[in-house]
């Protein structure tokens, strides 16, 4: 079954937690390499990285599904900030390790 058959299909929520988890372990990784390769670039262009590596890697996000593109933003943001809470990357002028 294709990924946009399968959104049609998230109808309950058992299926949208489904993709949402399917879909965690990939912004982690992309959020990870962002942020290896563009440590000094500004948040809303590492943003922008990342949707644009997703949606190359899962065409469906980048044929504009609704659903799929707003989990996905809603996703990174989410992860960022938590990685930031965490002191998990360095910014400009900072002094956090």
């Amino acid at each position: 079954m294709f990924l946009k058959e399968v959104i049609y299909m998230a109808l309950d929520l058992a299926a949208i937690l489904a993709i949402i988890a399917a879909l965690s372990p990939l912004i982690d990784q992309v959020i990870t390499w962002i942020e290896r390769l563009f440590p000094k670039a500004q948040g809303t262009v590492k943003k922008d990285a990342a949707t644009k590596t997703i949606n190359a890697l899962m065409p469906a996000a980048a044929q504009g599904i609704p659903d799929i593109a707003e989990v996905i933003s809603k996703s990174i943001d989410q992860r960022v900030t938590i990685l930031n809470q965490a002191g998990k990357f360095k910014h400009k002028g900072s002094t956090k390790k």
